[in-house]
């Protein structure tokens, strides 16, 4: 027999409904909402938590494999010393990789969320995801660097990681890592491993160089590449803007998630939502802060009906993995975007790009979605939980 749990807070946030003020919900030991409501004085066997309630937090965007990496790349330095830094340094670790990422799985966990969208160019964290109490869905990423000589063999690579994947019944997809990164012909490819619609990822306009590859072939990528012995000169992109030159190249009917963003112009925002109907926009913010020191202009995003969703990248470039965190920093630099909006974007519009609405990404009778306290002092209309602090509630 089911045992049944009854817990009450200041604030409730369901998300696809008002928040509930002195709100009460009760759920059973396999996490199902049997009933959420106001509480009455009858419900003298509730347990209290000061605060408020949310739903468990999605990670729409993370690199759980190169957890090992924490700390060893400097901050500030822009995206294309990032990469190379991340090329040159992530084979040089020499503690436990598997441990480390156990560790970050372990660490989101308790931080909240419920589910992960998560990169994979190797199967080192396979082994975790299986085992692991959240949902993974695996973006099995592919590159040839621009280059159509390496395309045959990076088929071969990431083709034998999604395979992988596949016999160990991890949800996954085969994906493009980037404009800047994936020839016309490795995204025919990609396009044509397994048919349409399915869940996509693309790291998207993250850095002015990006912007400048597309426009006129200036900015920092082909040095980069050069210094790898990478000749880029035969790529001939067709389009002025980096994302429509991906969006393009990919099947229409996919949903996909688009991950970063910051340099997106209206122009390009506009275009990239006429072509596809599907497109939900992804913010690292820390991330962004870290590598690049540079936030988007969530302002854009919302006035143009974006569908946003937050993740925290990795390791290499955050310093946890936390969705809360990533909501108050977004908060702090937005003042004006209410928390009830900063929630839809870390709850319900990540189950709804992962196909997990159903069952997580809100409070509602009959789902499984996790839940968590916000334990803040209440303070009127402003409820203060920019002071709060997130816990798992078991």
């Amino acid at each position: 027999m089911k045992k049944v749990y009854k817990v009450w807070s200041d604030w409730i946030f369901p998300v696809t409904s008002p928040p509930i003020e002195n709100g009460l919900i009760i759920y059973d030991d396999a996490g199902e909402i049997l009933d959420i409501r106001q509480r009455n004085s009858s419900d003298t066997d509730a347990r209290y938590l000061q605060g408020a309630i949310i739903p468990g937090l999605i990670n729409t965007h993370c690199h759980l494999e190169l957890s090992h990496m924490k700390d060893m790349i400097p901050m500030k330095t822009g995206l294309i010393q990032f990469i190379n830094d991340v090329v040159t340094k992530r084979g040089s670790y020499t503690g436990n990789i598997s441990e480390a990422i156990a560790e970050a799985d372990r660490e989101m966990y308790f931080n909240g969320i419920v589910a992960v969208g998560d990169i994979s160019n190797t199967t080192n964290s396979f082994a975790i995801k299986i085992n692991s109490n959240i949902h993974y869905h695996s973006f099995i990423e592919y590159f040839d660097l621009l280059n159509p000589q390496y395309t045959a063999t990076a088929v071969e690579q990431y083709s034998n990681v999604l395979e992988e994947a596949r016999h160990n019944i991890l949800p996954s997809s085969a994906v493009p890592h980037a404009p800047y990164s994936v020839t016309p012909e490795l995204f025919s490819i990609i396009r044509n491993i397994e048919p349409a619609p399915h869940l996509s990822s693309i790291h998207n306009q993250e850095t002015q160089d990006e912007l400048d590859l597309f426009e006129d072939g200036s900015g920092g990528f082909e040095d980069f590449y050069a210094r790898f012995g990478i000749d880029i000169s035969s790529f001939n992109p067709d389009y002025h803007s980096s994302l429509l030159y991906a969006l393009t190249k990919m099947n229409s009917d996919d949903k996909i998630l688009l991950v970063h963003n910051t340099m997106s112009s209206e122009d390009d925002i506009k275009s990239a939502n006429n072509i596809n109907a599907n497109l939900f926009w992804c913010t690292c913010p820390r991330a962004n802060l870290y590598i690049e020191d540079k936030l988007p202009d969530y302002n854009l995003w919302m006035d143009n009906n974006c569908r946003i969703t937050i993740g925290t990248d990795s390791l290499a470039s955050n310093h946890s993995l936390d969705i809360f965190e990533e909501i108050k920093v977004i908060a702090s630099a937005f003042p004006l975007i209410s928390f009830d909006e900063l929630l839809k974007w870390a709850t319900i519009n990540g189950a709804q790009f992962l196909g997990l609405d159903q069952t997580l990404g809100s409070i509602s009778t009959g789902k499984k979605p996790g839940l968590n306290h916000i334990d803040f002092i209440p303070d009127g209309d402003s409820k203060n939980w920019q002071n709060g602090l997130l816990h798992r509630i078991k």
